[in-house]
């Protein structure tokens, strides 16, 4: 097997191609090789040309299909014709295209060309991954390669001319060898090497090229086209057609999805046939329409598809009339240029009775000969069709196979079941297939007629042993609504039909979409039922099944061989046929969106299109009336049905719905009588009424009587029918309360009924619902407080709405579970602080008892025009000021000790490596900073720089060509200590300009070991705990690696201080590598060893013990938010880094936030409220950073194994003077950094 593309689509094939017709083999044979386009017809409809330039339309009209030739016949005024396959193809590694030419005659044979290969979407601008250009006289013919042209030196291809014939040419791609490409010519005339002559190809064909253009692989990725280009760049006309015709494109299957040369890549969309269509009824409707696919229901009850044994061979076939009718029904599918697929529609014939236990393949039992007959027979269908390649998509094994399986059981495990045996079944059939028929497609289908839930049990067979699997589900889910109305559902559904009369009974109103179902939950007497909403999230969770298949076995083809509903389902609340509402939604589901699968686009065929006159499931051509047979050229479902047979609009909203045509007809009656009436008694004299809104209604008029169920009854209330969207909101329910401006009496008992009114006339009521009246005064919740995200300083208010007053007696708000000392009304305002972040909940009093509201939380945004931006990095000064990175802004800025905020070094929004004083000079993106003895060290990481900054801002570069640096720690000897974070390597810069590798190989990874031979991922944060000389730690985080990682600077060791290098993020706390963090960022350490880490990916910061205790001192961990609070009860938003105030106050650089947090010695966190300051006026001036000791790279290799320096270009470390002297609390000396 060829060596692979690292592309995640480097085998997969979208299917989406239908094209013309094309003979290929490569140099070296395509193992297995898939035909994925070869129609012999020329569809013209199988090509566009809407593209920004090349030809357009008026060109595109001379774009024919005639003789079985694609044929461009212009003049001067149409020098180009630029067309595209209307489907999509994405290659495999190996691939072969090849196609006949024949040339126009002109006044200059070498102006006219011809482009034709494979090329990425925008076909008149195309990226031509591979193909070839050649011209009339053979002159400039040229490969094209990766979007480069490389002109054929060598045996040069002329083009056909009626003198020597068609020009039949081949061009095969292999992997191997970087991407090898052999171009050969088959038939036609050429032009040897060297040569000008015209010869004609001798048999075998010629090369025209051989080799691997550019030495690299082609990444074909994901929608190519086939792309054909005429031109004319002469003055001379055209006077005879340029001619292109079997054209063809053949891809090595082995390994890849399997799909087989009888099933078209282009996804097959089309209907459930019996075998009665016509070649006329295929004529004047289904190829129309764009059908593609049948699938012929070999329906077992029928006589001429009852199984019989051969007298002779003793296999099983079927009788000469059912022969007869399948090849008639083929040679019509083939005359309107449509597939079918053979479904083996009769289960009873093998397995009789519905008998469960037949298909046990223990040995002896009765299953083994059923199997047998199943197998005897498809070799008998095999046998017969293994040469038919025109009409034939693939052989349905068995239509809805009924055996059981136990969901959650593992294939193959004890006890097996009846979806073990059928997997069993399915292998030995295919096998006998295959070892007859290696080109059609075997379509599978899963236990639980065809149920998608079992698809988890079906075997998935290796396509690279053995291909051409197609896995099919049927989909009718719910039941409860996609047959209603019908007689035969057992148990009783509660819901019947509007309208329907049902042995003589009428049952009511129907299940309209989208709406409440009442779905069967126990099917056994006495039946038990659950309401639920039917939409389309519902839908979805009935596809979630076969998108966990196919996102599992990314090559798997899906095929919905059945889908539909009765057409006769209610009007929805929205005016619209359900039956189109329902349809729609489910095929906008067909589809699958995850990159790395084979087959988005999943294939299908509607049940159904005809069965019978009167159709009930679907009736794409029927209204939605049941009694009605009149069938109609224009609906709604078939504008759904054409808009989705093209694959291209899976992704593309259907037609608006049209109330005109005959499918939206409402009937002109009075609605249905409202369902599910229910009276409820919360207290404080009130009556909630519910019920299921009826279609087609405008209004709903509702009685009550005091006497009892059976009346009398009056009138209490007209109320009008919500709009869709609101009872969509409501979950499809509404209601009345009663009661609610004048409290009824206490212990009082109600009837209620409901009936439904509309310009037609009013329903019959609703059954009766009886109630006492409660005077019990609880407070009922109307509308819960909702939760709300004010900026930062804004206000916002948090409120509640009771049903009724009456009885209330107080309100008390409560935050984080916590009284609000202010909470005492309705309505809670807030003032939109960090401190007012948090989970609310009010409680109600009423004279007999409480009522809770749910929690509504409050979010703080950021602040849009705060002083910061991106605060990624923070240094303290002894003299407590604060300099802060403002990433994204490009600065450097001064926190004061009196809150204000100036910029230190560079512009806002400016970047650049100027090096200058104060505003004067320029960065790029700095996320580092270091204060030691009076100098500012800054990681310019935009500018891959260290730089440096005296006293007031005299800024300097010192060293370049670095790779994204990031944390900085220096010591009290003048070394500096830099996160080489893109290299995964820590360096030292020594006063004198040395520069030594601390550790890491260079190469990202996780191994503790001493110097280079250790490797880390992205390192960001540094932190330095000297011990005395020249011992010390310094502390890394290994962000890449979500860990904290310790170099004893005596020996160069690295060891894992924390967390688990490799493993993947979370949140623990725990000791050493039992902790877990995500993508940590900057840390500090405080006298006593303590270390306090931002946690960036968990938005909370973490203390480490020097004992290696891991807890966590404040935010909420995986909570991003902005709060100020104590400890776990604050939140952050993504902290980069940390730092020490020498009065011991923590401060922390909430990027997330665009702010600085503090956090106590008591943990309690808040945020610093700043304002725009001035910088210091300096008395003497700023002064300069200390010139720097040359620098020169040292050559091979340092000592100790470190690589070279080649990425250093200058190096000095600054002992300036004053002002920015390092943090040293109680005289124990440490150094921190902000990555």
């Amino acid at each position: 097997m060829n060596t692979r593309h690292t592309s995640t689509v480097g085998r997969r094939i979208l299917p989406f191609v239908v094209m013309s017709a094309v003979t290929c083999a490569l140099a070296s044979p395509i193992l297995r090789a898939t035909v994925v386009f070869n129609d012999t017809a020329e569809n013209k409809d199988n090509w566009v040309d809407n593209y920004p330039s090349g030809g357009g339309a008026a060109s595109f009209a001379r774009f024919i299909a005639t003789g079985g030739e694609f044929q461009y016949t212009g003049g001067n005024t149409e020098t180009n014709l630029v067309a595209g396959t209307s489907e999509f193809f994405s290659a495999n590694d190996n691939l072969e295209l090849s196609f006949d030419g024949f040339f126009a005659t002109a006044s200059n044979g070498s102006a006219l060309i011809v482009d034709i290969g494979l090329a990425t979407n925008a076909i008149a601008t195309a990226n031509v991954k591979l193909g070839l250009k050649f011209t009339a006289s053979g002159s400039n013919a040229k490969l094209v390669y990766n979007n480069t042209e490389y002109s054929l030196a060598g045996n040069r291809p002329v083009a056909g001319s009626a003198a020597n014939g068609k020009a039949s040419i081949k061009i095969a791609y292999q992997i191997d060898g970087g991407g090898t490409v052999t171009v050969t010519q088959l038939a036609g005339t050429y032009l040897p090497a060297g040569s000008s002559t015209a010869t004609a190809v001798p048999p075998g064909g010629v090369v025209l090229y051989n080799g691997s253009p550019s030495g690299s692989p082609i990444d074909f990725g994901t929608g190519l086209r086939i792309r054909l280009v005429g031109r004319n760049s002469g003055s001379g006309g055209i006077t005879t057609p340029v001619t292109i015709d079997n054209i063809k494109l053949a891809m090595d299957e082995g390994g890849g999805d399997g799909v087989t040369s009888s099933w078209p890549a282009a996804a097959q969309r089309g209907v459930n046939a019996g075998n009665w269509l016509t070649s006329y009824e295929m004529g004047q409707t289904l190829a129309p329409w764009g059908t593609k696919l049948m699938r012929l229901q070999l329906l077992g009850s029928a006589p001429q598809f009852t199984p019989e044994q051969d007298g002779v061979s003793g296999e099983w076939t079927f009788p000469t009339a059912g022969w007869t009718a399948i090849d008639t029904f083929l040679t019509a599918a083939k005359s309107n240029n449509m597939k079918v697929v053979l479904d083996l529609h009769g289960c009873s014939h093998f397995f009789p009775n519905s008998n469960y236990n037949t298909w046990s393949q223990e040995p002896g039992a009765p299953g083994i000969a059923n199997k047998n007959k199943l197998v005897s027979l498809w070799k008998t269908i095999a046998t017969r069709y293994k040469d038919e390649r025109d009409a034939i998509a693939g052989y349905e094994i068995l239509n809805e196979p009924i055996a059981g399986g136990d969901l959650d059981k593992e294939n193959g495990a004890a006890p097996l079941d009846g979806a073990d045996a059928w997997n069993t079944i399915l292998t030995e059939v295919i096998a006998a297939i295959r070892a007859i028929d290696t080109y059609h497609a075997v379509v599978v289908e899963p236990v639980g007629y065809a149920n998608q839930a079992y698809l988890k049990r079906l075997k998935y067979f290796d396509p690279s042993t053995t291909p051409g699997i197609v896995y099919s589900v049927h989909i009718y889910s719910p039941h409860e609504y996609a047959e209603q109305g019908t007689v035969s559902i057992q148990p009783p559904w509660k819901f019947g039909f509007d309208g329907i009369i049902v042995n003589g009974t009428a049952v009511g109103s129907g299940y309209y979409y989208p709406g409440l179902v009442d779905f069967v939950t126990k099917y056994t007497v006495p039946y038990e039922y659950e309401t639920t909403v039917l939409d389309k999230d519902y839908l979805r969770t009935r596809v979630a099944p076969i998108l966990e298949f196919q996102n599992q076995h990314k090559g798997a083809r899906i095929y919905v061989g059945e889908f539909g509903a009765v057409r006769h389902a209610p009007i929805n609340l929205a005016g619209q046929d359900s039956t189109w509402t329902f349809l729609r939604d489910y095929l906008s589901l067909f589809y699958n969106d995850t990159p790395s699968v084979s087959h988005p686009h999943w294939d299908w065929t509607i049940h159904a299109f005809q069965f019978s006159a009167n159709d009930l499931y679907t009736g794409l051509q029927y209204d939605n009336i049941k009694e009605s047979t009149t069938r109609h050229a224009d609906t709604n479902k078939i504008r759904l049905y054409k808009h989705y047979l093209n694959p291209e609009n899976d992704t593309v909203a259907p037609p608006e719905y049209v109330d005109t045509l005959p499918d939206a007809a409402i009937p002109e009656t009075p609605p249905p009588t409202p369902y599910g009436l229910t009276a409820t008694a919360p207290g404080s004299g009130q009556v909630e009424l519910a019920w299921i809104p009826s279609s087609r209604a405008e209004k709903y008029k509702i009685c009550y009587s005091t006497s009892g169920s059976g009346g009398p009854f009056a009138e209490l209330a007209v109320v009008d029918q919500p709009s869709a969207a609101a009872l969509a909101s409501g979950s499809y329910t509404m209601g009345y309360i009663d009661g609610e401006d004048s409290p009824l009496p206490t212990d009082a008992v109600y009837y209620y009924t409901v009936s439904a009114t509309n310009a037609h006339g009013e329903s019959a009521p609703s059954a009766p619902a009886g109630v006492t009246v409660s005077g019990v005064y609880i407070p009922v919740i109307n509308e819960q407080p909702q939760s709300v995200s004010p900026p930062l300083g804004v206000s916002a208010t948090l409120s509640v709405t009771l049903k009724s007053t009456v009885g209330v007696t107080g309100y008390q708000w409560s935050k984080d579970g916590q009284p609000v000392v202010s909470g005492t009304n309705a309505t809670l305002v807030l003032a939109g602080t960090p401190a007012d972040a948090g989970v609310y909940t009010v409680t109600i009093t009423g004279l007999d008892g409480p009522a809770v509201s749910t929690s509504a939380t409050v979010t703080i945004q950021p602040d849009a025009a705060s002083l910061f931006n991106t605060p990624v990095a923070l240094a303290a000064t002894d003299a407590g000021e604060i300099h802060v990175a403002d990433s994204t802004r490009h600065i450097v800025q001064t926190l004061k000790t009196d809150n204000t905020v100036y910029t230190f070094l560079g512009a806002p929004g400016s970047t650049g490596a100027v090096d200058n004083s104060g505003t004067h000079a320029r960065l790029n993106a700095p996320s580092g900073l270091a204060v030691c003895s009076g100098t500012l060290y800054i990681a310019d990481t935009g500018n891959n720089s260290l730089r440096a900054s005296g006293v007031g801002g005299s800024l300097k570069t010192i060293a370049i060509a670095l790779n994204r640096p990031a944390g900085l720690a220096a010591d009290s000897a003048g070394n500096v200590y830099m996160a080489d974070r893109d290299n995964h390597q820590i360096r030292k810069f020594a006063p004198g300009g040395a520069v030594s590798l601390v550790a890491g190989s260079g190469t990202a990874g996780h191994a503790d070991a001493a110097g280079a031979l250790a490797s880390f991922k992205s390192p960001a944060g540094l932190a330095l705990f000297e011990t005395g000389g020249t011992d010390g730690y310094l502390y890394v985080v290994d962000t890449g690696n979500h860990a904290l990682r310790v170099i004893t600077l005596a020996t160069g060791s690295v060891t894992t201080f924390s967390g688990a290098p490799g493993e993947p993020a979370g949140h623990a706390d725990a000791t050493g590598t039992n902790a877990r963090f995500d993508s940590p960022g900057g840390l500090v350490v405080d006298a006593d060893g303590d270390l306090y880490l931002a946690d960036t990916g968990n938005s909370v910061i973490r203390k480490i013990t020097p004992t290696g205790v891991v807890i966590t001192l404040a935010g909420a961990p995986g909570h991003a938010g902005f709060k100020d609070a104590t400890g776990t009860n604050a939140w952050f938003d993504h902290p980069r880094d940390i730092t020490l105030t020498a009065t011991g106050t923590l401060v922390v650089a909430d990027t997330g936030n665009r702010a600085l947090r503090a956090i106590s010695a008591a943990d309690a966190v808040t945020t610093l409220v700043v304002t725009s300051g001035t910088a210091p006026t300096l008395d003497p001036p700023a002064s300069a950073v200390p010139e720097i000791p040359p620098f020169n790279p040292p050559q091979g290799k340092r000592g100790g194994g470190a690589p070279s320096w080649w990425l250093v270009t200058a190096l000095a470390v600054l002992l300036a003077a004053r002002a920015f002297a390092s943090r040293h609390l109680h005289g124990t000396r440490f150094q921190r950094i902000g990555g």
